[in-house]
């Protein structure tokens, strides 16, 4: 989201003490939530799994990341969502169209990742984060 914004826009919000305050307040709660197990971790700790793969054409993980169509891509989001509230490691494997060309992306809890070399606006990759609540 940050992309979009102008520095100048994003340096005048940081100007403001209150704004500060509250971006300080909630990266601590990120970091927190973070920090604390979550249902697969204090159920499998010993758990040999390092990551599931979950196949699907489209994810529906952000109205910012537009990378579904229909409800193929909910239900595949939902499922992300989900297996990240309980702290399930998984990777969800789709594919990004972008300029025009299918380019295979990488869904994890982490964020979305695009191959090397490829074609995307503005020679941005696209970012977004799956989290617990």
């Amino acid at each position: 989201m940050l992309q979009t914004a102008s520095p100048a826009r994003v340096g005048a919000l940081l100007a403001r003490p209150a704004f500060r305050d509250r971006v300080e307040r909630l990266l601590a709660r990120r970091r927190d939530y973070h920090a604390s197990p979550a249902w697969f971790q204090q159920n499998h700790p010993q758990a040999p799994h390092t990551r599931v793969a979950y196949f699907c054409m489209e994810f529906a993980l952000s109205e910012a990341l537009s990378v579904y169509a229909g409800s193929l891509g909910n239900v595949a989001g939902d499922q992300l969502k989900a297996a990240s509230d309980l702290g399930v490691p998984v990777v969800g494997v789709g594919l990004l169209l972008a300029a025009r060309s299918l380019a295979p992306v990488l869904a994890t809890v982490e964020g979305v990742s695009a191959p090397r070399g490829m074609p995307h606006e503005s020679g941005r990759v696209l970012n977004c984060r799956a989290t617990r609540h």
